[in-house]
Parts: structure tokens; sequence; C-alpha cells
């Protein structure tokens, strides 16, 4: 249910705020010279959109319902700050990203890289929600002495990369996204001590799960792509 609700939150308030609240034209640009410095990987969109499996870890990697709950409520705050921040402070990405269809023949990482320019708004920047969301998900996971924990946590610092070499994000978006997340780990869940530690993780079942849980995403892009679904292209009425 708590999870249910969060995801609805996220959802419904980041592509209301992305596609409705927000006029790319009266957006602003965080491009800075670190930022032009960064290489344009387009093999990096495969880690980035690992970011979506990734905010759904603590389902799998804390059982103790007390810190489960605490991380949904820092979830439901960090979601919060961060579309109102979206909405007072706008952020664009427009003409810092390439140009999509310049990949067009780039095979699975270049149909990624055009269905993740098309479906997030080139708005919603800083701070990065989806990696603050990833990085929350690895503190939790950390909290309860999950195996999961020191992976996680490697494998967020590679998401961090990857939002900047995919163009997606400026630097300081990343930056931004990762202090929120810390801090919202620190509010409301770092102090709430486990209360049977032994019990606080799903162990190897959970491990498996979610490995199964990404595994079937990534196999979903795949298939996907295999079949020629190109949603850039669809016409509307």
């Amino acid at each position: 249910m708590q999870s249910g609700a969060v995801v609805a939150f996220f959802v419904v308030g980041y592509f209301g705020v992305g596609w409705l609240a927000t006029d790319p034209a009266a957006a602003r640009s965080l491009a800075t010279p670190r930022d032009a410095a960064i290489p344009f990987l387009l093999g990096s969109v495969v880690v980035y959109w690992s970011i979506l499996p990734m905010g759904l870890l603590p389902i799998f990697g804390v059982a103790d319902r007390d810190v489960f709950r605490r991380v949904a409520l820092a979830y439901a705050v960090t979601i919060a700050v961060a579309l109102a921040s979206f909405v007072a402070f706008p952020v664009t990405s427009a003409g810092f990203r390439p140009d999509a269809l310049a990949f067009a023949d780039a095979g699975f990482p270049g149909w990624l890289l055009r269905l993740l320019y098309f479906l997030d708004p080139p708005v919603n920047l800083f701070p990065s929600l989806h990696l603050a969301l990833a990085f929350l998900a690895a503190l939790a996971v950390v909290h309860v002495r999950s195996p999961l924990g020191a992976v996680a946590v490697v494998w967020t610092l590679c998401i961090a990369v990857s939002v900047c070499t995919t163009k997606q994000h400026f630097a300081v978006d990343a930056l931004a996204g990762i202090a929120l997340a810390a801090l919202a780990h620190f509010a409301f869940v770092a102090r709430r001590r486990v209360s049977a530690p032994a019990l606080a993780t799903f162990g190897a079942r959970g491990i498996a799960l979610f490995g199964a849980l990404a595994a079937l995403f990534y196999a979903g892009l795949y298939g996907a792509y295999l079949v020629g679904v190109d949603p850039w292209s669809w016409a509307i009425g």
C-alpha cells in the first residue's frame, strides 16, 4: 500500500510538473565548463535505465516494517521537495542534449537514448529526483545491513556518472540529488534502530527476486527494441 502510494505520487507529480506545469522557455541552464568537459557516452544509457528498478530496491531488501515505513516517508518527502524545486526553479537540458536522431542506427543503446529523451521531459532536472531515489534505496539497504548494500551504493555512483554522460543532467543536478537523498535518509531513517537485525532483510531471497526484476525490466526493454517499438513516431489524433 505504501509502495503503491509513493510510486503513484512520483509518476503523477513528476510527469504532471514536467509536461503541464513547467514552461521550458522559462527554464534556465545550469551548464558549466565542467559539464562541457564530461564526455557523452552512448553506452552509459544502459546504466542510466537501471535507475527505475533501483528505486524499488527497498521492497526486496528491507524487511523491517518500521524501517520500511521510514524509508517510504523519506521517499515521499524527497519527491515533494524535488517537485517544489522543479516548479520554483525550472532547469532545462534543451540544447544540452545531443540530437537523438543521430543515434537512430546505433542499435539498442541508441534506441534506449531515444526512448529516454522521448519519455523524460527536458526539465525536472534540479535536483535529479531519479538519482535521489536510487541513492535513498541504496542507503536503506545499507541501514539494515543487507548484503545488497555495498553493491547498491557502488552501482548508484555508476548511475550518478551516467546521468551526466548521457547529457540528461548537469553535474550540479546529480550532486543536489545525492545531497537531498542523504538529508532525507538522515532525517527519517538513519536514526531509527533496526528492531531485529537478523530479520531486517529478506536475505538471498530478496537478492534473487530483485535480480529477477532487473532482468525482466531489461528483457522487456530489449524485447520492445527488437519488435521495433518507436513511440516517438506515433501519431495521436
